[in-house]
């Protein structure tokens, strides 16, 4: 009850509602159910106090999703400095405000090359990267920064206490754990464990004069890294899940790695270009479904999941089972499997295509078996899609079509109910495939309705036996070479949803596409201000992301002095595709009636099957129907010396880092 302005609990009921099974209740039924973002953690395992923290900040997470129109602090009601923003874009409906600002100084003198956020250790560390004469691994403590800012931690929620902390009590700096630097040694790759529990936290490789290693540290809950072991090897770390590491060089064989055992297996594809066109770096590995997804600049392609053998052993050379290509790209991120959450599971696997939300699944990887009992089930559950959000080269002077941001999807094949068994014949150290024909059944006629007919393009390559006959005779790899067998995904990826955006140079072209279907990019500042190209001849340069349109219903279209200084910085831009934190598709049957009762359809226009979106201007009433289509415009660096980005959906953090030595980190 309220007395005298004065809120006042029942203290059974104020003791009841701090019992742990309050909140684990809590936070399985409006949290975990709804397939909202969560920290990957066990809920029995945590604290009471923390649990309720982590529930309450979930829930106010997904509504800032999920409510287009609120651009306040849900805490505080703080509005946004009109130093971070343009004064036109503090009224938009279609932006989203980082609640919390930590800005902070990691080496004045060295360009932040790399920064990530740390799962685990309550969600409390960031690893920064500086790169001047030496590299230079940081780990810093975030968390007591961030929560200084608004005071957060009040049960009762005073917003009027809140609110006075964020203006009265002075942010604290990051606290410095630990720093790491191999003397005379330049990083070249790092990744960290996506399994919570391994020893192995990270890996990163150093390239010295005397040759190039990958180092693998464990860290301590108070910050402190440690090596564990080093493999020497010319490659990079992409993928550290548990005891496997993933390693790739730039040009077309990647190495699955046992770090514990010596065990391996090598994935290699041929390569179709000569002299500096061979070049084709790695950007990410995927453990995925009995099937590894190597992504390289210029191609992607789906290998078998392989029997890792010993070193002793002539480890076979495993060829892909598909190819595709996009061309040149700048980014691409993937969800791995491993990093969302079991309770995902009870949602099922719908497909991207129709709207719906994919829910994950745990993956299993028995490298060192080749086979798992737990695929030999007689079931015909298929697996999660892969989703991949492709950004194309961005940064051709002389290309002025548009420019977008591409979502695709791999649909999981029915042929995946046709179990496949790999095994290893001792005797005469041979690979048989072996097919189970006791799990030879036709899938359901669910599963055949809802798989769509592809046809394979000039761009998506599936070999067959006898191409890999051919490949065998004219390969100079190693003798043990595995024909590819049938994909557990069905190529070539579809095309699902495209957002809008301009072209332009970046120094940093990462995207970053969380499980829940929220992502965060770096939109380029307008190259035509500088005069290489005309506004005439780039219709995208007036409308859509890159004019900017949205931020403002009073925006001059024809170029004034406000919307030109707006259109000539970087831009934070996030996004939300059809999922759970969408208000399109989370809230099917309100979201319904209210566009019935408007007659609005928003921003999100579908072509072919293609949900294309974009922050459309206008003014009025139209401004606010065309904003709804997910896409919003965050932050703006009036310095344009982004270099790195990372962004941890569970908790609504996004790290920048910048060419001054700077981090900027934000919390939604």
């Amino acid at each position: 009850m309220c007395y005298a302005g004065q809120c006042q609990t029942c203290r059974r009921l104020n003791e009841l509602s701090r019992l742990p099974i309050i909140w684990i209740e809590a936070c399985h039924s409006q949290i975990l159910s709804k397939g909202y973002p969560f920290p990957r953690c066990s809920l029995q395992e945590l604290p009471q106090e923390r649990l309720e923290t982590l529930t309450r900040r979930a829930y106010r997470l997904a509504q800032r999703w999920l409510n287009q129109y609120h651009n306040v602090n849900l805490d505080s009601g703080r509005k946004p400095s009109l130093s971070s923003f343009s004064s036109s874009s503090s009224t938009s409906p279609s932006s989203l405000f980082p609640n919390k600002e930590c800005k902070f100084s990691v080496s004045p003198s060295a360009p932040i090359a790399d920064v990530r956020f740390i799962e685990g250790f309550e969600e409390r560390f960031l690893l920064t990267v500086s790169k001047g004469i030496w590299s230079v691994i940081t780990i810093w403590d975030v968390a007591e920064a961030l929560e200084s800012l608004s005071g957060q931690g009040s049960r009762n929620g005073d917003s009027k206490s809140t609110a006075t902390s964020y203006r009265e009590r002075r942010p604290t700096t990051p606290r410095k754990c630990c720093e790491w630097s191999p003397k005379g040694g330049l990083f070249t790759g790092l990744t960290l464990n996506s399994d919570l529990e391994s020893e192995a936290k990270l890996a990163v490789s150093v390239a010295f004069e005397s040759g190039q290693q990958i180092q693998l540290m464990n860290l301590s809950t108070d910050g402190q890294l440690s090596p564990i072991c080093s493999i020497d090897v010319a490659m990079k770390p992409m993928t550290l899940e548990g005891d496997f590491i993933a390693m790739s060089d730039d040009l077309a064989q990647t190495t699955i790695y046992n770090w514990k055992t010596g065990d391996y297996a090598i994935l290699k594809h041929l390569q179709d270009q000569e002299g500096v066109w061979k070049q084709d770096h790695c950007i990410q590995v995927v453990f995925a479904h009995q099937s590894i997804l190597v992504v390289r600049a210029r191609s992607v392609h789906l290998f078998p999941q392989p029997v890792l053998r010993p070193a002793s052993v002539n480890a076979p050379v495993y060829l892909p089972i598909a190819r595709h290509t996009f061309g040149w790209i700048d980014g691409v991120s993937v969800v791995p499997p491993s990093r969302i959450r079991p309770e995902v599971k009870a949602m099922g696997t719908t497909f991207p295509a129709t709207g719906g939300y994919g829910g994950g699944l745990e993956p299993r990887h028995d490298f060192d078996d080749g086979y798992s009992e737990s695929a030999s089930r007689d079931s015909f559950d298929l697996p999660p899609p892969l989703t991949l959000l492709v950004r194309l080269q961005s940064d051709n002077p002389w290309t002025a079509d548009e420019h977008s941001l591409d979502l695709y999807a791999l649909m999981p094949s029915a042929d995946a109910a046709v179990k496949s068994i790999s095994r290893y014949d001792e005797s005469n150290e041979s690979q048989v495939r072996v097919l189970n024909r006791s799990h030879t059944h036709q899938p359901p006629p669910s599963v055949l309705a809802t798989t769509p007919t592809l046809t394979v393009d000039a761009d998506t390559v599936i070999p067959t036996l006898s191409d890999a006959s051919a490949t065998l005779s004219s390969s100079s790899s190693p003798p043990l070479t595995i024909p590819p067998p049938p994909t557990p995904y069905l190529f070539p990826p579809i095309l699902t949803s495209r957002i809008l955006s301009i072209r332009g140079s970046l120094r940093c072209t990462d995207v970053v596409l969380g499980p829940c279907r929220t992502a965060v990019w770096i939109r380029p500042h307008d190259r035509s201000l500088g005069g290489l190209i005309d506004d005439s001849l780039n219709g995208l340069t007036m409308m859509g992301m890159g004019g900017l349109m949205g931020v403002g219903s009073s925006q001059n279209v024809d170029g004034g002095d406000s919307f030109n200084n707006e259109r000539s910085k970087e831009g934070l831009v996030c996004a939300v595709f059809p999922g759970p934190l969408c208000p399109s598709t989370s809230h099917g049957a309100r979201m319904s009636s209210s566009s019935s009762s408007t007659g609005s359809t928003g921003s999100e226009d579908w072509i072919g099957g293609v949900s294309t979106m974009s922050v459309n201007g206008g003014d009025g009433e139209k401004g606010e129907r065309d904003s709804d289509g997910g896409v919003r415009m965050m932050w703006m660096n009036e310095l344009n010396n982004w270099t790195t980005l990372d962004y941890y959906e569970a908790m609504g953090r996004i790290a920048l880092g910048s060419g001054d030595g700077y981090v900027t980190v934000l919390e939604l």
